[in-house]
């Protein structure tokens, strides 16, 4: 019994652990121009969602979700110094999107997302922001 317990608990938290992406890439959108070089270091936390039976729907089998979090990202991004920082601080109001790709450095993955929030981080360097994005999408990297 204690073996199971233990066992369900890995399983789940390596499904919903932290994992952590790096690499160079693109960060795009209402921006001038509309796409800058950039490199990246982003920590991931995927979402959480766990259904159970609903027990009202029996003898029909419906699930219910039992525990829904929204996945969040954090991170660096390190643009050009000067234009680069200015513009994209300044061009992400509400209504404008800014989109993200990068290879993941590690693991040879295309990983990309939308940006919620972007602010400068003195303390990493004059040209670095800090990201907060939801979820990520990755692909595998077509040869």
């Amino acid at each position: 019994m204690i073996w199971a317990i233990g066992y369900g608990l890995d399983k789940w938290c390596g499904k919903y652990s932290a994992k952590e992406f790096s690499g160079e890439g693109e960060y795009s959108g209402d921006l001038t121009p509309n796409k800058k070089k950039a490199f990246f270091r982003l920590k991931y936390l995927p979402p959480i969602y766990e259904k159970v039976e609903d027990e009202k729907a029996y003898p029909l089998v419906v699930y219910k979700a039992q525990i829904m979090v929204p996945a969040e990202t954090t991170g660096d991004v390190r643009v050009t110094p000067g234009a680069d920082l200015d513009s994209i601080t300044i061009s992400l109001r509400t209504g404008n999107k800014h989109m993200f790709e990068f290879i993941d450095a590690e693991q040879k993955r295309i990983i990309g997302g939308e940006a919620k929030n972007v602010y400068p981080n003195l303390v990493e360097g004059s040209n670095v922001l800090s990201l907060v994005a939801e979820d990520l999408t990755m692909k595998a990297l077509s040869v």
